[in-house]
């Protein structure tokens, strides 16, 4: 079975479907099949499971989607998977109305797509359907060359305004109290940007010491790490990270990458070993020094 296959039934089911994608091709000069799956095709699936009213027809789309998890080409196969179940398990009361009318393969398709991107799936004999419990946070200071970078900025306005109120009077644009008001508040804002990031560098600190005095630390396995595919056809690309800590909790961690063509490697690899800081309900990931 290929796409033309899935496209052929998809637009004897939905008939309005066709202007939408020859719409589309004419924006994008091709046919997208992610996005036209996405954006055109699943809302209308997940339109007839949200009213649950026409049964027949919702048997039928799930018969023929059994037929493609079954029978399909890997690119069907693939494509399907990233979209079309992707998309039924991302709302939980779709997905409870989906599962009565899919099909043993379908349902099996379905559950390795769940652990694909994270969602726990803890009996693989048990029908069910959960997603990541927390996911973590960046546990980091700005960058000092952020800093120092707004820093210099500050300073380059308050002169920048300086001699613009500077040129003004010598043209007698201005009186010498405007100009006298201009200069102070080219001070102030000078001084107040000086004054917020010594206050949020101080804040952030101990902010830190707080979080690694007070946390609980945690040991976590990475189980596994993916591109987000949906992510795939645009970047920037998101790399999805799934982790379980020692508390039996899974937490996910999302990290923007690169071009995967330019050799990017992912922050950490399968199965390696890390600290986990529990603090609150915030989850903190620290990869390991050794």
């Amino acid at each position: 079975m290929l796409i033309r296959d899935f496209y052929n039934k998809m637009s004897m089911l939905f008939p309005d479907i066709n202007g939408k994608i020859d719409a589309h091709i004419l924006e994008y000069g091709e046919r997208m099949d992610t996005i036209v799956i996405e954006e055109i095709i699943m809302p209308e699936v997940i339109s007839l499971l949200n009213a649950d009213v026409e049964t027949e027809k919702l048997q039928e789309i799930f018969c023929y989607f059994e037929d493609v998890s079954a029978c399909s080409d890997k690119y069907l196969h693939d494509v399907f998977k990233v979209t079309v179940l992707e998309m039924l398990g991302n709302d939980i009361q779709i997905f409870e109305k989906a599962k009565k009318y899919m099909g043993p393969k379908t349902k099996i398709l379905q559950k390795e797509v769940d652990i694909s991107i994270g969602r726990k799936v803890s009996d693989p004999n048990k029908e069910e359907h959960s997603y990541p419990e927390v996911k973590c946070h960046s546990l980091s200071m700005p960058d000092g060359n952020i800093i120092l970078g707004l820093f210099i900025a500050s300073i380059f306005l308050s002169f920048a305004a300086i001699m613009v109120y500077k040129a003004m009077e010598s043209a007698r644009y201005i009186s010498g109290i405007a100009s006298g008001i201009v200069f102070v508040m080219a001070l102030l804002f000078f001084i107040f940007i000086g004054l917020y990031l010594i206050m949020s560098t101080i804040e952030g600190k101990l902010m830190l010491q707080k979080i690694a005095s007070e946390g609980e630390l945690l040991e976590g396995v990475v189980l596994r790490y993916e591109i987000d595919p949906r992510y795939v056809r645009n970047p920037p690309r998101l790399c999805v990270i799934v982790i379980e800590t020692s508390e039996g909790k899974r937490i996910i961690k999302y990290s923007l990458t690169p071009s995967v063509a330019s050799g990017w490697q992912p922050p950490f690899m399968l199965n390696e070993v890390v600290d986990v800081l529990k603090y609150k309900n915030y989850y903190y990931v620290l990869k390991r020094e050794y």
